[in-house]
């Protein structure tokens, strides 16, 4: 029943073209975005809602959740199709544990959904973004209509599946999967792109997030940040941190390939030399035996197991430079609008 609801938007894309995803949830934000817009003008409030960013930006965080409910189990699944032809796991060994991705992903999904119902009864209460509304009604009624028909949802899903779902799955692989040999030999970095682009998609949807938070909690009319805004911003903090870390299981299942490998290799070589008073084989073959040896050796050495290579690096360095610039920008364009 918790998958069944946790990834119900998910199957709804299910064998549709990659467009879906993107048509449904711009349909998803006319539909959250003009009924908001709907019930302002009902209370004579549209101007300041449509003036005030932070209710479009409420609306985004939604819509980029509904996104990525799709977008990552399709990365997910890109994972496996490029990863099973380097595993040595048998057939049923992968079936089981593709099996084990939907409930690793939704475990934690109805604790999920209780943080984000919490937050919603306190944005509820508090009335928040309500300060240029004329009527104190309606900002209620908007973040009822957000939290209680949305968010709980669509980032209670996606903030689950991109954090701790991950971090369970990956260590999940990482406890299970066996490479072969041929990962480090000809696969190299390039076998574990799918790996880096996983990683990508999730904290790509988190450096979204944060900016439109940023906008979200913006002080206004000199008051500081809100208590709750508090809470919200450290469980953002907490859900990246942990994301961040879900690549450490596949990291050290990389550098025990890498051991083993080396080990084995070291072992061949040590043969080699054994049979090198043996006279009955054709010197010339034994050494092309030797070279190709060293050759692996050498390969296997330069062999750096993790999966942050420079390239996810710069991605990452990029994406936390965008999303600082990005909220300064917001912050100084709103600041006359939201200003005392």
């Amino acid at each position: 029943m918790r998958e069944r609801i946790a990834f119900w938007w998910t199957d709804r894309a299910e064998g549709r073209p990659a467009t879906y995803a993107f048509v449904a949830s711009v349909f998803l934000f006319i539909v959250l975005y003009g009924g908001g817009a709907l019930v302002a003008q009902a209370f004579g409030d549209l101007r300041a809602f449509v003036t005030d960013p932070r209710w479009a930006a409420s609306a985004l965080i939604i819509v980029l959740s509904a996104f990525q409910l799709v977008t990552l189990p399709r990365g997910i699944a890109r994972l496996w199709e490029h990863l099973i032809p380097w595993l040595a796991n048998s057939n049923a060994e992968i079936a089981a544990l593709k099996a084990q991705t939907r409930p690793l992903l939704a475990r934690f999904f109805p604790v999920s959904v209780f943080v984000w119902l919490a937050f919603g009864f306190a944005w509820v209460l508090m009335g928040s973004w309500g300060e240029f509304f004329h009527s104190r009604e309606l900002a209620p009624i908007l973040n009822a209509i957000y939290g209680f028909g949305f968010r709980w949802y669509f980032l209670g899903a996606a903030a689950v599946f991109n954090s701790v779902g991950l971090w369970l799955l990956l260590r999940r692989l990482g406890r299970s999967l066996n490479f072969r040999p041929a990962l480090l030999l000809s696969g190299g970095k390039g076998a574990l792109r799918p790996f880096n682009q996983l990683l990508w998609e999730a904290w790509r949807y988190f450096m979204a997030v944060i900016v439109l938070a940023g906008v979200v909690t913006m002080p206004v009319r000199g008051r500081g940040l809100r208590f709750e805004d508090a809470i919200l911003w450290i469980v953002i903090v907490g859900l990246l941190v942990m994301q961040f870390s879900s690549q450490q299981p596949i990291n050290r299942l990389l550098a025990s390939t890498k051991a083993s490998a080396l080990d084995r290799l070291h072992e061949r070589l040590d043969q080699e030399r054994l049979a090198a008073d043996d006279e009955s084989e054709d010197g010339s073959r034994r050494t092309n035996r030797v070279q190709i040896l060293l050759h692996d050796l050498r390969t296997v050495e330069a062999f750096a197991p993790t999966l942050v290579d420079s390239r996810f690096v710069v991605q990452i360095a990029l994406s936390v430079t965008a999303s600082l610039i990005a909220n300064f920008l917001v912050q100084t364009m709103f600041a006359k609008l939201l200003g005392p």
